[in-house]
């Protein structure tokens, strides 16, 4: 008995000494055809490995390759190339018909993503049999997972020849892990640069075959100020309208540095106007799908500023938008004199730029397709070095035109104010038709709080007022008509 176990754990040893040893004397090479040829049919694309290809069986089968080549459908070009892949599998899975990827590890792989003139993009592939080439599932129906893909420093290129864009993601490192390749779950870890910015960011999506709700969860990190973009919640209604149900935040110590960033992101060279350096958190409860928007119990701090709102959108023409925003206590001499820097810089590119024989555009064309209402209320703001109270806004728009419903407020020295009107369109230019009640119990502070001259009327005088009037006011001129004092 003792010589028939010898002899069984020697063939065992001999057997896994030859899963070892065997595959470094075949030249794998020679079977580059045969590994390409199943991945051409698939894709529709040529595949070309220039270095060397290896394969190994113990202690886990692995199969690497380096410099390796996906071409465009058309071949004039590669959509993919990779420096090098390796590509691990576990063995005991695989004896039962399953396919368990362990790791995959791609140094620098770079994609080419395009959409030509016509609008038809690069990155659909067609296959020979007509077949899908992300089914999730080997030809017998066996399930295929993988448990880590690690990118190291790729690059993605996207050029939209049709509207003449391009856009390139470089140093992307990243872990990548998918319980199964078509429900998952999914997550992803690591970081980029677009424009010379560093993210990272932190993604998971829960299994896609949960019909009650997808979770999902998404971190973006600003590298340059430390600003922080959240997602946290669930889509649903992936069969028929999807929706997205979730959280979200954004927040950071140095605003006016975020903003920068974001521009940047987004490919824009606004100058953004915010007072100082300032801390910052927003909050939300998002609701969206391809039909309307909405953020509720929106929440925004800035410094010592604070303001709580909602804001809805239905998103079919016309593109209706609703804003409902409640201040607290604001700084407007602050904000007002950052906003004077940045007016006077960019009128004097504006000026130097412009064609003074050319009428000047009228704003309110911009609003065209637009509708939506508009409720402002503000606590107290500071303004001129004293506070205005009570502030209230209430304006609708619709057909390029402005129908201020209210604008009051409680002004120093014991004086309120409150307009009303429409801004219009009247022979190629915004005009506005109004009218305006006023009064204070002492019109001499309200006047030195405007910095209106009162020169040579008697101390005793001016100091109780009120006044009813229409107004109307274009670019040149304004007017007060049908003074009532």
């Amino acid at each position: 008995m003792k010589r028939v176990l010898l002899i069984v754990v020697g063939i065992i040893i001999l057997v896994a000494a030859a899963a070892v040893i065997a595959p470094s004397f075949i030249d794998w090479n020679k079977y580059k055809s045969e590994i390409a040829g199943p991945i051409e049919r698939a894709t529709g694309r040529s595949l070309v490995m220039k270095g060397d290809l290896s394969l190994s069986v113990l202690p886990t089968p692995r199969v690497s390759a380096s410099d390796v080549r996906l071409s465009t459908a058309g071949g004039d070009r590669d959509f993919l190339t990779l420096r090098s892949l390796e590509v691990q599998v576990a063995l005991w899975p695989l004896l039962r018909g399953e396919i368990q990827v362990t790791s995959v590890r791609l140094v620098e792989p770079e994609v080419f993503l395009e959409v030509d003139a016509e609008g038809s993009p690069n990155w659909q592939f067609n296959t020979s049999a007509g077949e899908s080439v992300s089914d999730g599932a080997t030809g017998n129906g066996a399930a295929i997972s993988v448990e880590r893909v690690v990118v190291a420093n790729g690059v993605l290129n996207f050029v939209d020849a049709a509207n003449g864009r391009s856009e390139r993601i470089e140093a992307i490192t990243a872990t990548l892990k998918a319980a199964n390749l078509v429900d998952g779950p999914f997550a992803a870890e690591g970081r980029f640069s677009l424009r010379q910015q560093a993210v990272g960011f932190d993604l998971a999506l829960g299994s896609l075959a949960d019909r009650g709700g997808v979770p999902l969860r998404a971190k973006l990190e600003l590298e340059r100020g430390g600003a922080v973009a959240t997602i946290q919640g669930n889509l649903s209604g992936l069969a028929g309208k999807p929706t997205l149900n979730a959280k979200v935040g954004f927040e950071g110590s140095d605003l006016r540095e975020a903003l920068s960033v974001v521009a940047t992101l987004a490919g824009s060279d606004a100058s953004l106007i915010v007072p100082g350096a300032q801390s910052f958190s927003f909050t939300s409860q998002f609701v969206g799908n391809q039909e309307m928007i909405a953020l509720n119990e929106l929440a925004l701090v800035i410094g010592e500023t604070r303001a709580t709102g909602a804001v809805s959108a239905a998103l079919a023409a016309p593109l209706i938008v609703d804003v409902t925003v409640s201040l607290g206590r604001i700084d407007l001499d602050a904000w007002a004199n950052a906003v004077a820097i940045e007016t006077a810089a960019s009128t004097d590119a504006a000026t130097d730029q412009g064609n003074a024989d050319a009428p000047p555009s009228n704003p309110l064309d911009a609003l065209a397709g637009f509708r939506g209402s508009l409720t402002l209320t503000g606590e107290a703001l500071t303004y001129r070095g004293s506070l205005v109270r009570q502030l209230r806004l209430a304006a609708r728009l619709a057909d390029r035109a402005v129908e201020l419903t209210a604008l009051s407020a409680m002004l120093p020295g014991g004086s309120d104010i409150s307009v009303s009107g429409r801004l219009a369109t009247v022979d190629g230019q915004p005009r506005f038709d109004g009218a305006i009640e006023a009064a204070s119990s002492d019109f001499r502070a309200a006047a030195a709080w405007l910095g209106l001259p009162l020169e040579g009327i008697a101390p005793g005088r001016l100091r109780q007022v009120s006044l009813q009037s229409r107004i109307r006011a274009t670019r040149e001129l304004g007017q007060v008509l049908g003074i009532d004092l």
